[in-house]
């Protein structure tokens, strides 16, 4: 892949193995590593502590419950949200967990 031709998006999603391969994709990649190694090391130091949230819990066989919500930017529109940050949040909070943030790289 050559950075000097602009390919089509959709190309390149199909073709990720070789996209990742450009020096721009290596550059962002390298990039968004080391401010999420800054930004975890910010939050450690004011005694936060990073959860991975899907292991809280296990999966229901009839998969996850959604809220369906009216959109505010687009009337007529709505937007579903999993209940599951919510109740996240409750579980940490009573369990003694103040301070925390969610890592949701495991989230599907």
């Amino acid at each position: 892949m050559d950075d000097r031709i602009d390919i089509d998006e959709q190309v390149r999603l199909r073709h990720r193995f070789l996209d990742i391969r450009r020096d721009a994709m290596q550059r962002n990649l390298r990039l968004r590593a080391v401010v999420n190694r800054a930004l975890r090391a910010a939050m450690d130091e004011q005694g936060f502590c990073e959860v991975e949230t899907p292991l809280l819990w296990a999966p229901t066989p009839e998969g996850a419950r959604e809220f369906v919500v009216p959109s505010r930017l687009h009337p007529g529109e709505f937007l579903r949200a999993a209940p599951k940050s919510q109740i996240a949040k409750q579980l940490l909070m009573v369990g003694g967990f103040d301070r925390y943030y969610p890592n949701r790289t495991l989230h599907a």
